[in-house]
């Protein structure tokens, strides 16, 4: 074997000039494939499509959509979150969401509004109202916040007066109901131990008093209903559905306030997307808060589509930076530490080497990660190093 390198190294270098010509041609080729190259930073680029988890993830995303984009309220100091709800802050938000909405990269959008009207339809409308709704507002679902809101409040309105407000037959309180029941029957179940009735008696106590807390704070709203309008431009209103007895945050709300200086609302993009398409969902988010100000707090767009345009953007034109840069480093290392003749020469066949690399896998369909990408700097690093020995 060595006898045939060495018989081929001598056959080429007494060709030199045809073995230059076919160099230059294979290498113009190959770099013709260089702008066939792929860009891939989404899952797909660390899943194996046949595995179960990837099958499982297309279908979650076929269903409920694709990545989140959250947008970030920060109220300054001296300031709460239900302030967001604000006539003036509302409109901003609402508007906003509705242009992300219209976004054809967008799946759906859950304003801190939604939230709260989520909540008071629990606390106000029975599952049979509750369903009507429903029913009433299905088609103006799909068509944004601004759509969905108009229909609900025409179909509340349409309710009967008495169907308008139920709080004793409401969803909040059939739940309610149902766990005291329970505890009731394990408070005198004999096969209960003395600690699980112990348990249940004291559970009983604590519903019992968050209960005439609730009516307590409810009852105003249900006997001056002229006086105390159950909107969210009624502070106390959206106080009721923002924060239980205690005064904190409801815990089932915690998923867009965290606490009474931060909320979030949560766009999600369209399932299985690439991320071309993920990156343009990101940037009508981000366009749309782009001039938003909002009283007494400020907002930030954040998301992994967000982190993964960038990665992607950084990909299509960082790739050349890089290897800028890398080459730079080389040939500062060669004119400096390498006292010999042709010192550059390893550095210009290293990059007929990457040239080719990079062409045949754009010709190859291999597609480009932050994995491929950081072979870059090691093939100029270590190809040199033996072209060098």
């Amino acid at each position: 074997m060595k006898r045939f390198w060495s018989n081929l190294a001598v056959q080429l270098g007494k060709r030199a000039g045809l073995v230059s010509v076919v160099g230059l041609i294979i290498t113009l080729v190959l770099g013709l494939g260089i702008p066939k190259l792929q860009f891939a930073t989404g899952q797909d680029s660390y899943l194996n499509k046949n595995d179960q988890v990837a099958k499982d993830n297309v279908a979650y995303q076929d269903l409920f959509g694709g990545q989140l984009m959250v947008v970030l309220f920060t109220m300054d100091e001296g300031h709460k979150v239900s302030e967001l709800m604000e006539k003036g802050n509302r409109a901003k938000i609402e508007a906003a969401a509705a242009k992300i909405a219209g976004s054809p990269e967008v799946e759906a959008v859950l304003t801190p509004a939604d939230t709260l009207n989520f909540s008071a339809s629990l606390l106000s409308f029975s599952p049979e109202t509750a369903a009507k709704i429903a029913k009433a507002t299905a088609s103006a679902a799909t068509q944004g916040p601004v759509a969905y809101q108009k229909a609900f409040d025409d179909a509340v309105k349409a309710l009967p007066a008495d169907k308008q407000f139920e709080p004793l037959a409401a969803i909040g309180k059939l739940t309610l109901d149902a766990a005291s029941e329970f505890d009731k029957k394990n408070a005198t179940d004999p096969k209960a131990t003395a600690e699980e009735k112990a348990a249940a008696k004291a559970s009983i106590k604590v519903r019992e008093s968050d209960l005439a807390a609730t009516t307590e704070r409810v009852g105003p709203f249900l006997l001056d209903a002229a006086n105390n309008p159950r909107t969210l431009d009624n502070p106390e209103w959206v106080d009721v559905l923002l924060h239980d007895n205690e005064g904190k945050i409801r815990k089932p709300l915690r998923s867009s306030f965290f606490d009474d200086r931060h909320a979030q609302m949560i766009v999600r993009l369209v399932g299985n997307a690439d991320i071309e398409t993920e990156g343009q969902g990101a940037i009508a988010v981000k366009k749309a808060f782009e001039d938003v100000k909002l009283d007494g707090a400020t907002t930030v767009v954040t998301g992994a589509p967000v982190l993964l345009k960038d990665i992607n953007d950084y990909l299509r034109g960082g790739i050349l930076s890089l290897g800028a840069i890398a080459i730079a480093i080389m040939v500062v290392i060669l004119l400096v530490f390498f006292d010999v003749r042709w010192r550059l020469l390893p550095l210009a066949v290293i990059i007929v080497g990457v040239t080719w690399a990079f062409g045949l896998a754009g010709y190859l369909g291999i597609p480009l990660s932050v994995v491929t990408i950081a072979g870059l700097p090691v093939m100029l690093g270590v190809g040199i190093d033996y072209a060098i020995q």
